[in-house]
């Protein structure tokens, strides 16, 4: 959090580790972190740095923050 708040980027995304590709010789799904586990750390992390939560990925394992959601325009 100290780097986020230094940089001040316009957006974190906080991610698990996903079973995909080579790592799948290597892991087994119990290495990878429940998207409810990436999302409250998402949301612990935004209200420490004054971010919102700007959207979510569930199979993807992964959480949009941005530091100001009505000036954001994604395609």
């Amino acid at each position: 959090a100290k780097l986020d708040e230094k940089a001040e980027p316009w957006f974190i995304e906080p991610k698990g580790f996903v079973l995909v590709g080579s790592s799948r010789n290597r892991l087994t799904i119990k290495n990878m972190p429940a998207h409810n586990k990436i999302k409250e750390f998402g949301r612990r992390l935004a209200e420490h740095l004054g971010y919102e939560i700007y959207g979510e990925r569930e199979d993807s394992r992964v959480i949009l923050l941005t530091r100001d959601k009505k000036n954001v325009k994604i395609k």
